[in-house]
């Protein structure tokens, strides 16, 4: 990064460097998410996962009695009992101190650099 009379310049090589160590970041924590929560989530229960509220889904990642949370409705059985099942996981406490960090501070200034 760098000032001139225009303003900031951002040095765009550095930048995507850093939206790749990020993209990085989470999938590691996603890793410690899907293998410290207990028994692994299948895939179709991974396939939305968000952190806030959409026109499309409501979010499934909550703050609750001091556990992060991750509540998902699938199971294998749900299209022959025509019922959904609601399956919660909680990430162990340190990770999840990273993920709360990560889902805090990440996603907006990789919104603001996807748009250099």
């Amino acid at each position: 990064m760098s000032c001139n009379s225009s303003g900031v310049v951002w040095n765009q090589g550095q930048v995507r460097r850093w939206m790749k160590e990020c993209k990085e970041c989470l999938q590691r924590l996603f890793l410690l998410y899907h293998l410290g929560s207990g028994q692994p989530a299948r895939g179709p229960e991974l396939a939305v996962m968000s952190w806030q509220n959409t026109n499309l889904h409501p979010r499934n990642v909550y703050w609750f009695s001091g556990h992060l949370n991750f509540v998902s409705r699938y199971n294998k059985t749900q299209t022959n009992q025509e019922k959904e099942r609601v399956i919660s996981r909680s990430m162990p406490p340190e990770a999840a101190r990273l993920m709360i960090a990560y889902l805090t501070f990440i996603p907006k200034v990789l919104i603001t650099f996807s748009h250099i």
